[in-house]
């Protein structure tokens, strides 16, 4: 009987700080015109500034590492798409200057950290896992025109 109370009290402890860290975030926009930080948290935690940083880039690289039918049924406008099982097959579609900044992204993140690490063994030095594409796009739609 005691256990299950302590286990109850921790369990509502827990969910508390969850709801005033979720607040917190909703409650404090990073500065006027841009992204709260909640939005930057969803965009994959720490990612979400190196997103934003390396989409403000002009020469960014989108690369899109979902298979031809995911894209076709929906992708991020300007994005290169190469699925992520065919990257080093197709490298030579990638740009020469191994230190362009690249965002990578697939449909829930998954390829694109695993294409992250192919890019990297190419020597792709300067690339970002955007987690999925509906976010890269969403935070392109945020960015100042």
């Amino acid at each position: 009987m005691a256990g299950r109370a302590i286990a109850w009290l921790l369990l509502a402890g827990s969910l508390c700080i969850l709801l005033r860290t979720a607040l917190n975030f909703v409650a404090s926009p990073t500065k006027p015109g841009s992204q709260t930080r909640l939005a930057l948290h969803a965009r994959g935690g720490d990612e979400g500034p190196e997103l934003v940083e390396q989409l403000l880039k002009p020469d960014v690289v989108l690369l899109d590492v979902r298979t031809a039918e995911e894209y076709a049924d929906g992708h991020v406008d300007g994005s290169v798409n190469i699925p992520h099982t065919q990257i080093e097959a197709r490298a030579a579609e990638l740009p020469e200057d191994s230190s362009t900044p690249v965002v990578v992204f697939c449909a829930k993140g998954i390829r694109a950290q695993m294409a992250q690490g192919v890019l990297a063994k190419l020597g792709y030095a300067n690339v970002v896992n955007g987690m999925t594409w509906i976010q890269v796009q969403e935070t392109i739609d945020q960015l100042p025109q």
